[in-house]
């Protein structure tokens, strides 16, 4: 099987498709993308509901030659009120075609709604992740896990983003070809860096790690709310003898392109990892937890 492409970014970059250690559930030779910054969180409120899921062509490639194409499915899978805060699931899944019930990879990560309030959103979404779920137990349960902030980022006490430049600017409107059809889209460049300077022995080295990422906005595409998206990663370094820094210049050691289109969206998907109970919204949660005690009291008056 080829090898799927990593985009080439630190953790610190907002990443649109993040890579997720490990395979997933349902196996597969790939890393498991988890694709929540693929959402847009620049809504005021989200319209989306439990079911709801939109689907993209990927395709990617690098500086050595690698390729890859496939499939990335985004399920909204259900709602959760984690430690009092109201949460929802996003189920990203991989697969080798269109098929809506294939999936090669799949993750779960359940996301605080108080990130449609951040206008960081997309390069902090990191932050709004409450547990993950990306493998079945033995005994056919998800294994859920907690998402702990790294130990380093509580030793430095730096606030997230410190040393990260991020750029937004808007293109214009372009149109482009899905399978859903023809769509008049609105051109945003986003672009995010982060440079990291360090002593080594008697030198020092600089890397510059940048994501230009050129989304295509368009109405009526649920969920994300583009068509196509283009991301471009890029890593240049440069080293130099301590005290000579103007010697040398950066050299590009790394890229990658990773472009996403539109294929489909629709309702009605049931999540592959996420507990049933919490496959539903919340209203229909309460009204199913409802139902028992309203029997209980009617039994009661017979």
């Amino acid at each position: 099987m080829r090898r799927a492409i990593v985009c080439l970014i630190l953790v610190a970059c907002a990443t649109t498709l993040a890579v997720t250690r490990g395979q997933g559930a349902g196996g597969g030779g790939r890393p498991t993308i988890n694709a929540i910054g693929m959402i847009n969180y620049s809504v005021a409120k989200p319209t989306f509901k439990p079911g709801d899921w939109v689907r993209y062509h990927v395709t990617s490639k690098n500086s050595d030659g690698d390729a890859d194409a496939y499939y990335v499915t985004v399920l909204i899978a259900g709602e959760e009120r984690f430690w009092g805060e109201d949460c929802f699931w996003v189920e990203t899944r991989m697969s080798e075609t269109a098929d809506e019930n294939e999936a090669s990879n799949a993750v779960a990560t359940l996301m605080s709604y108080s990130i449609f309030g951040d206008t960081l959103a997309t390069s902090r979404s990191q932050l709004f992740m409450r547990k993950t779920i990306a493998d079945i137990k033995e005994d056919g349960t998800p294994r859920q896990d907690l998402t702990m902030r790294p130990a380093l980022t509580l030793k430095n006490r730096r606030p997230p983003g410190e040393r990260t430049n991020v750029n937004s600017d808007t293109l214009g409107v372009d149109t482009v070809h899905t399978a859903r059809g023809l769509y008049t889209c609105t051109m945003v460049k986003l672009e995010e860096g982060i440079a990291v300077t360090g002593d080594k022995g008697d030198s020092t080295a600089r890397t510059e790690t940048r994501e230009t990422r050129t989304v295509y906005f368009a109405k009526g595409i649920p969920i994300t709310g583009f068509a196509r998206e283009r991301i471009v990663n890029t890593i240049h370094r440069k080293s130099w003898p301590i005290g000579r820094s103007t010697e040398g210049d950066l050299m590009l050691v790394a890229d990658s392109e990773t472009n996403a289109r539109l294929v489909d969206y629709g309702t009605g998907s049931q999540s592959l990892l996420v507990p049933k109970q919490f496959q539903r919204s919340f209203r229909e949660q309460a009204a199913a937890s409802s139902r028992p005690a309203a029997s209980r009291a009617a039994a009661k008056k017979r």
